[in-house]
């Protein structure tokens, strides 16, 4: 027993329960009840209640406890004499805090008490000892029961099992059957990817087609408390587009362990073939949150200074603004009017993929998304091969010149696989084009990310400086443009 009288003692009390994922805060509830009636038992005043609900105190967690470190602030200034738990387990699992509560007693005389687990003295060695024991034992069966869990995920992930968790996009609650509108969202915006779309274009089409993130309850706020949902954005679509659950895959500790029991909701070739894009460490990325609003913004470059092009706007002798594509270098070399640019660049483009496209992909063999995917894995599997040797070099195991000997013949391979992957990207980006009726047409019908990434495949554009006056032969009506202004150059020969 403590030593000395506590009746009269202002005492607080301390509630936890790990697990509570409907949030109706039932296990605290109860222990709370227990809790007064021992300190009614004991004479003391009950002045404060700290609850920690759905909160893991193992040494596993990395949750924070912010009611149990108020907890301990509140006793170090004096606040209450006492500390009530329903079991030591309950006010923690770790070794390290077992030392903090014995400091508090030892320093501050803060006493702890509880319903199940007795009460130790921590003013003596005995009871300090038997307190740092029973800690122990808690960190034992924490770590368990933790162990047993893992097991039992890592079963059922060899057995393809769903292993719960928030409603994932892409499917109905319980995971096992694809939600048909959103599993339709996420195919299309693999596709875009594949094909050479950008990641906030494809966002910004899901969330305008109305779809939010399944989302997760706030914590605590029962079984019909309101959804936290993500917004749909590039961020979320990368993270929901790499998951292998899309391809029917089942996922474990950051590795795909085999075929689940949830059907695809995308091939599997292309899964790949978007995840081996999306960690490409070479893709240029861009913290912008708007899609692409331009055809040629940074696709085409000046002619006279070698510049990007960039759209802009300029001010018309009525006052009205005219959207413009002009030079971005400090002499603005070049300036044209936007939509005429565009239209006839897309005019160039589809007479050409109408005429040449088929023989360009006969050129790439057999290359397809699932080249593309083993392709990247072997580019990967390369550079670690490099980095390794490199270690070894570092450690001394490999001399410098044994280093540059073997890194010649790895970067050839390299640079030859890093030309097969660009291959194999450009086949992927124009498959839907080349399988189409009119390969025109169908560049014609693209959203605008996926124009300007073909265009940037296929053509290398350029825009010169227009002559002053009216071109020969031109009528009222008809616009100031000359094409031969705008260089449009295929990048291979058929």
């Amino acid at each position: 027993m403590i030593r000395g009288t506590i009746a009269g003692m202002r005492a607080a009390l301390y509630v936890r329960i790990s697990a509570d994922p409907e949030g109706r805060e039932l296990g605290v509830a109860r222990q709370e009840e227990d809790c007064r009636a021992l300190a009614q038992r004991l004479g003391l005043e009950v002045v404060a209640v700290f609850a920690d609900n759905d909160v893991s105190a193992s040494t596993r967690s990395t949750k924070k406890r912010p009611r149990y470190d108020a907890m301990l602030e509140s006793a170090r200034a004096g606040e209450f004499g006492a500390i009530l738990a329903y079991s030591n387990s309950r006010l923690t699992r770790r070794p390290r805090e077992v030392e903090d509560l014995i400091e508090l007693a030892e320093r501050d005389g803060v006493r702890l008490h509880t319903v199940v687990s007795g009460d130790d003295d921590l003013s003596t060695a005995d009871g300090r000892m038997v307190a740092r024991i029973k800690g122990n034992v808690d960190t034992a069966e924490s770590e368990r029961t933790s162990e047993r869990a893992q097991r039992a995920k890592l079963q059922a992930a060899q057995a393809g099992r769903y292993r719960g968790g928030p409603r994932p996009f892409g499917y109905r609650r319980g995971g096992l059957e694809p939600e048909p509108l959103e599993a339709a969202a996420l195919r299309g915006a693999a596709e875009s990817i594949a094909a050479g779309g950008s990641l906030r274009s494809a966002a910004s089409r899901i969330a305008a087609d109305g779809f939010t993130s399944s989302g997760r309850r706030k914590p605590g706020s029962g079984p019909d408390g309101p959804i936290q949902r993500r917004p749909i954005d590039a961020l979320w679509l990368r993270r929901v587009l790499l998951r292998p659950r899309n391809a029917g895959l089942l996922e474990h500790r950051g590795g795909v362990v085999g075929p689940a029991e949830w059907p695809a909701i995308v091939p599997e070739p292309l899964w790949r073939a978007v995840c081996a894009i999306l960690t490409d460490p070479s893709r240029r990325t861009n913290s912008g949150a708007s899609g692409r609003r331009n055809l040629l913004s940074g696709v085409a470059t000046c002619d006279v200074c070698g510049s990007r092009i960039i759209a802009t706007g300029t001010s018309s002798r009525a006052g009205n603004p005219r959207r413009v594509y002009a030079c971005s270098g400090e002499r603005k070399c070049v300036t044209r009017a936007r939509d005429v640019v565009d239209a006839y660049v897309r005019e160039v483009a589809k007479a050409y993929l109408r005429e040449h496209l088929p023989d360009l992909m006969r050129a790439d063999g057999s290359a397809d998304a699932a080249a593309l995917a083993d392709a990247q894995a072997n580019a990967d599997g390369i550079r670690r091969e490099m980095d390794a040797l490199a270690a070894q070099t570092a450690a001394g195991t490999l001399t410098v010149a044994q280093l540059v000997t073997i890194n010649v013949g790895l970067r050839e391979r390299l640079d030859a696989t890093e030309a097969a992957i660009a291959r194999a990207r450009e086949r992927v980006r124009f498959a839907d084009l080349a399988d189409a009726p009119d390969p025109g047409e169908a560049f014609e019908n693209l959203p605008l990310d996926r124009q300007s990434a073909a265009l940037a495949a296929l053509f290398t554009i350029t825009i010169k400086p227009q002559g002053r006056g009216r071109p020969k032969g031109w009528r009222p009506g008809m616009p100031y443009f000359d094409p031969d202004s705008v260089d449009v150059t295929a990048r291979r020969s058929p």
